[in-house]
């Protein structure tokens, strides 16, 4: 996470699954991170990657 440079944000899409829990906090531990967004289907129900609107919908309520 080096190469990313001082202040970026990221977004961690199944952030409630093991893999997606683990980098959650490691880029929360990270000084460089000034915001890490979280998406999953358990914190948004009717999220899907195969669904448009859905994706339309989460980008909207990260915006």
């Amino acid at each position: 996470m080096l190469s990313l440079g001082l202040g970026y944000r990221a977004l961690v899409i199944g952030s409630t699954g093991t893999i997606g829990a683990g980098f959650v906090a490691a880029l929360k531990q990270d000084p460089n991170c000034s915001l890490v967004v979280e998406v999953s289907r358990r914190d948004m129900p009717g999220f899907a990657l195969e669904d448009e609107a859905s994706l339309a919908a989460a980008a909207t309520q990260c915006a």
